[in-house]
């Protein structure tokens, strides 16, 4: 099965996943996690705009696999 964006529920505190954010994001696709109150990149800074979606980062390595080469 192909691996899905969540949208729908918050990832656990703290816990590091990758995060979709706007196509007209310099990254649209970036590693955070949810504090309890805000997203923050994997760096710990606050993400600014909305987080579209997220994977957990297995989910996220699955993913690769349906791109071809």
């Amino acid at each position: 099965m192909k691996p899905k964006w969540t949208i729908d529920e918050l990832p656990d505190s703290d816990m590091t996943v990758m995060m979709r954010l706007p196509d007209k994001s310099e990254f649209p696709v970036w590693p955070g996690f949810h504090d309890g109150e805000r997203w923050c990149s994997a760096s710990a800074e606050e993400v600014e705009g909305p987080v579209l979606g997220w994977m957990t980062l297995e989910d996220a390595a699955k993913a690769l696999d349906w791109i071809e080469p």
